[in-house]
């Protein structure tokens, strides 16, 4: 399968957004919103970042192969998955659960800062790979003047290499 880290990502989103939506009907049914923050915790961790994890490296997957892609969304789902129980016991009055949500909090971060180091690295074997695309020519028939500059700026042009 073409870029399956990508399609990955997006299957733990799913996941985790299921899980987070589940605990939400849980809290209405029941009356005690005592869990909203680790609830809202595990849909902007689990989902939404996830998410964009996912789609950054389905738009990018030269920056998808290699072992940093899969190391960035094992600490964000290790961290996220360990955060909400954990988080949610505290807000229960669970004090002793505490240190367990900061460890999980350390490791979400760590994955973050992994993928800041994804996103700013060189995939390998991009050496001249800017020279190449200013050289590319656009393909216009949709693009209805000859301003590719403001295309290339905004990536509204395909290129042919």
């Amino acid at each position: 399968m073409r870029n399956s880290i990508g399609n990955l990502y997006f299957k733990t989103a799913i996941v985790l957004l299921l899980t987070g939506m589940a605990a939400g009907i849980a809290m209405a049914a029941s009356g005690n919103h005592s869990i909203y923050s680790a609830h809202a915790h595990l849909n902007l961790l689990g989902f939404v970042v996830t998410s964009i994890y996912g789609g950054y490296f389905t738009m990018f997957p030269a920056k998808a192969a290699g072992p940093l892609p899969k190391a960035v969304l094992g600490l964000h789902a290790a961290g996220t998955v360990a955060m909400f129980p954990s988080l949610s016991l505290v807000l229960l009055g669970h004090e002793a659960m505490e240190p367990v949500v900061a460890v999980a909090s350390i490791i979400v971060f760590l994955g973050a800062v992994t993928f800041a180091v994804a996103v700013f690295r060189e995939p390998k074997g991009s050496e001249g790979i800017n020279e190449r695309s200013k050289q590319a020519k656009p393909e216009t028939s949709w693009w209805p003047d000859k301003s590719h500059e403001a295309a290339m700026i905004f990536g509204f042009a395909h290129y042919q290499n």
